[in-house]
């Protein structure tokens, strides 16, 4: 799964259109996140390839400028692959028992 952040000054209405067209590019779900000075959208999906980034953004920000777009570095994956915890040696001495 792919993802990227836009954050921008503000967000534009998604029409069906839009939304549509990022379907076209393997977006499954859109977050739309704001507070009073930045508003971002969240864009993931599992066939949303990053080589597609840049016609995402300029869908979504329509031309404006003073957009960031963050991706990703790595990608990390969760297993259910346990490792045993070992106690601490017991690192008492007669000389430090009461």
């Amino acid at each position: 799964m792919s993802m990227i952040l836009i954050l921008t000054d503000e967000l534009d209405a998604l029409d069906s259109d839009r939304l549509i067209r990022l379907g076209d590019l393997g977006v499954t779900n859109v977050t739309l996140l704001e507070e009073a000075s930045t508003a971002g959208i969240l864009i993931q999906g599992w066939a949303f390839e990053r080589t597609s980034a840049g016609e995402v953004v300029k869908l979504l920000t329509a031309g404006r400028t003073g957009v960031r777009v963050l991706q990703p570095v790595m990608q990390v994956s969760v297993s259910e692959w346990a490792v045993p915890i070992v106690p601490p040696a017991d690192t008492r001495t007669p000389e430090t028992e009461g």
